[in-house]
């Protein structure tokens, strides 16, 4: 759990081997050469949220039937990070990771953001949306309608993956997201 909500759920038949040689440590022949890409997604998922100082919680459950429990939890709760569209830079060159890091994280949180919200449209100033979200949204966004278009720009699968498009844009000021 990560703030008081479900973001991942998983099964497996030794959890200790699986946590402590999978989640638990990765390493750089784990992501390159083997690519493991689920143990580098959820450690990669868990180090974020520490850095955010967000509460992570970890919960157990023994079950027989682990695969069928897994299917029902990820029905009900839909997990973030269960997500296999949930973009997730993987770290390869130095100066480029940076920047890629930055715009990775910015749009896992926008989508992260939209994807637990129930509302048909959302209409938010950008200040508020910023709050929520935790940093400053680019320049570019307060200075660009095509930023937040739903064509052609790189964030809008951002938005769209999680289930909405843009509206209306009043520059600098406010945006509405509705439901597709």
């Amino acid at each position: 759990m990560e703030n008081d909500r479900v973001v991942y759920i998983g099964e497996h038949l030794n959890l200790e081997q699986r946590f402590n040689s999978g989640y638990g440590v990765i390493s750089p022949k784990n992501c390159f050469e083997s690519f493991q890409t689920m143990n580098c997604k959820i450690n990669n998922l868990i180090l974020r949220s520490y850095k955010e100082k967000f509460k992570l919680e970890l919960y157990f459950i023994k079950n027989s039937n682990k695969k069928k429990l897994k299917k029902e939890l990820q029905s009900i709760l839909k997990p973030l990070w269960n997500e296999k569209k949930l973009f997730l830079v993987p770290i390869k060159f130095q100066k480029l990771q940076k920047i890629q890091n930055v715009v990775g994280w910015m749009k896992w949180k926008i989508f992260g953001y939209l994807k637990n919200m129930k509302a048909e449209s959302i209409q938010i100033s950008l200040i508020e949306l910023e709050k929520n979200l935790g940093f400053k949204l680019p320049k570019s966004a307060r200075s660009y309608t095509a930023w937040w278009s739903n064509g052609g720009h790189s964030y809008l699968k951002t938005w769209m993956d999680a289930g909405y498009k843009v509206k209306v844009v009043t520059l600098g000021e406010k945006i509405c997201f509705y439901k597709i």
